[in-house]
């Protein structure tokens, strides 16, 4: 009988998603493992490794980017292999691609479908940037999705139980092959995503593709019915990228609305009669916002050196917040001063503490769970915000962290005590998430002065970590959540308090390797949250260059990652620090144009349904022009 501290949560989590989800075992397993297998899985007498569970997760419909994942050595070795292949299929690195994928596939195990489909995926990408024959590249991605989705191109993928990855592919398939029911493909593809669970991160990253692809085949059709269901098509697709946040096939879809906006506009004007007044202008409307956000998105991809058009899947395969076992437990000693004997003192043995922090031993999962309990972390070793094995507690703390950015107060006390009676608040981790919330909440809505909020937020992060130990000097493994906590002091400080620049140098430190490595892709969503916060201090500490080259690599990535959440703030702070460099007489290299950079700040947060930074990157704009006007008229 196996107790909550000694089975795996991830098993329970996953049964109860499944039966939410109302998908059977047999669905849910099928070309991944046996109906057996999964059952241990569910009862929590095992842990898949990291390829399983994310793909277990996301054919239930849940995208694993909210994940910190631990992996022993072996597992870590594979999965930044895995990272770098991805990097450079993205950066078109032919000559370190092959290499990677030859070493790949020594070490990994090509009996495993899910290894086999990856290395299978990723040669197929290559290949279509190569120019590979239509035929060629069907062959190859038929090939990869059989792997684990056997005789698709027999039957209907209505009702099965796929991954965002498995439809992609089942996607490529269609769109390379010889076919004359193409259209009738797409159109179930489309069907089975909307019907499906998929969060709103999976469907951004599967429905504005098959919508694309269908496009492209009603546009053969020319004519005016076909050109009316592009549109609808395609502002479907645009509002679900819209919900998740996303970019994927936004800048085809948006070239598309704006052909077949102007063929409407054609055939308007010799069918008078058939075309309101109203319904004219809904058409100009709709193709001046799709001209800007055109545009806008053109004119960052080239100035950040970003592809603009969509030439890989590889955003699919990149596994976020990944830490190697052996790193993580030999830094968190060092940072809470504990010698190896104090740390595995009644746990293992000196011998396997030291081969354990030298990456020399896959051990065993007991004795990892109790070294992270004496670190002061949770015993996952993959966990979300808040440890739980209900799936409607991670919905809930979304909206949540939702409706606080929004400014919503009104709804966020009410989801906070719903939350308090779901989670187990005797975990450190989860009472640490859930207190972080609320003291924000008080902090907005008044109940907390700036001094209070600071004081708080401090004791929340000693639930997990001392304050002193978290910003001491030195290399550092934080969670999330504790990280959370220091940049939410860091927000509020001001640079007369002697705390700020060591808060600010802590939150450095901890990605100062990312950066080094040119792998902050892996931690974009974090790394934007946390050091668009750093970089807006440095620079209003005049520190310009310094936080130049924070933003620069937020809205780099962010471009690369798709994600457009966090390009409109790194796009502020650049225009502001250019803006008192100006007032300050320092050279300036690089000349921004402060008034489309707000433009696009507006446009970026309308896009994203941020209203609150919609209406202050609005008034800001608003104070240009006027203060512009009126030197003008002067």
């Amino acid at each position: 009988m196996f107790d909550r501290y000694e089975s795996e949560r991830f098993g329970t989590y996953i049964a109860r998603l499944r039966r939410k989800r109302n998908v059977s075992m047999e669905q849910l397993s099928e070309g991944l493992c046996s109906l057996s297998m999964l059952g241990r899985f569910e009862k929590g007498e095992r842990l898949p490794e990291k390829q399983l569970r994310d793909r277990l997760l996301t054919r239930l419909g849940e995208t694993p980017i909210v994940y910190e994942n631990y992996l022993d050595t072996d597992e870590y070795t594979q999965w930044k292999l895995r990272q770098q292949i991805l990097e450079s299929i993205v950066d078109w690195k032919r000559d370190k691609t092959d290499t990677l994928l030859t070493a790949y596939r020594k070490q990994c195990d090509m009996e495993n479908p899910l290894e086999k489909q990856f290395v299978l995926t990723m040669e197929a990408q290559w290949k279509r940037r190569e120019g590979t024959t239509a035929a060629e590249l069907a062959v190859m991605f038929e090939e990869a999705v059989k792997q684990t989705v056997p005789g698709v191109e027999k039957k209907s993928i209505i009702g099965m139980c796929l991954s965002m990855q498995e439809i992609d592919l089942i996607l490529e398939y269609e769109h390379y092959r010889i076919s004359a029911s193409k259209q009738a493909k797409y159109e179930e593809i489309m069907q089975y995503i909307l019907e499906s669970d998929f969060d709103a991160v999976s469907r951004a990253k599967t429905y504005p593709k098959t919508v694309y692809y269908l496009c492209l085949e009603l546009e053969k059709e020319n004519n005016r019915e076909a050109d009316r269901r592009i549109l609808n098509l395609c502002n479907d697709a645009i509002e679900v990228l819209r919900d998740a946040c996303y970019m994927c096939y936004l800048w085809e879809l948006l070239r598309i609305r704006l052909r077949v906006i102007k063929r409407l506009g054609k055939r308007t004007m010799a069918e008078a009669k058939r075309q309101t007044e109203l319904e004219a202008e809904q058409l100009l409307e709709l193709q001046k916002e799709s001209e800007k956000l055109l545009k806008a998105l053109e004119n960052l991809h080239k100035e950040f050196d970003v592809r603009v058009a969509m030439s890989d899947s590889c955003y699919l395969y990149v596994e976020k917040e990944v830490y190697c076992i052996g790193d993580v437990i030999r830094i968190r000693r060092k940072m809470l001063g504990l010698s190896r004997a104090q740390l595995c003192e009644g746990i293992c043995s000196l011998k396997t503490i030291g081969r354990i922090e030298r990456n020399q031993l896959k051990t065993q999962r007991q004795i990892v769970r109790e070294l992270f309990e004496r670190l002061h972390m949770s015993r996952e070793y993959q966990r979300m915000e808040l440890v739980t094995e209900n799936p409607v507690v991670q919905e809930l703390f979304a909206e949540l962290r939702w409706r606080i950015n929004e400014r919503e107060h009104d709804k966020v006390q009410a989801i906070l005590e719903e939350l308090k009676g779901m989670v187990e608040m005797e975990l450190p981790s989860n009472k640490q998430a859930l207190e972080r919330m609320m003291a924000a909440y008080e902090l907005q809505s008044g109940k907390l002065s700036k001094e209070a909020y600071m004081q708080r937020m401090r004791e929340v992060l000693e639930y997990t970590l001392p304050y002193k130990v978290a910003t001491a000097h030195g290399e550092k493994y934080m969670t999330n959540e504790e990280i959370t906590c220091i940049q939410n002091m860091v927000i509020i400080m001001d640079w007369e308090n002697p705390e700020l620049e060591k808060c600010i140098a802590a939150l450095e430190e901890v990605y100062r390797q990312p950066e080094e490595e040119d792998c902050v892709g892996v931690h974009i969503c974090m790394y934007a949250t946390i050091m668009s916060v750093v970089d807006s201090q440095l620079g209003n500490k005049g520190e310009y260059e310094r936080s130049d080259t924070i933003s620069k690599i937020i809205i780099r990535e962010c471009l690369k990652s798709h994600v457009i959440t966090y390009i409109a703030n790194g796009l502020y702070n650049l225009l502001w620090n250019y803006e008192q460099k100006e007032k300050e007489h320092i050279p300036v290299w690089e000349k921004r144009n402060v008034l489309r950079d707000l433009g696009y700040c507006v446009l970026f947060s309308r896009f994203t349904r941020q209203k609150f930074w919609e209406a202050n990157y609005k008034d800001k704009l608003n104070k240009r022009i006027n203060f512009l006007n009126r030197n003008n008229g002067e």
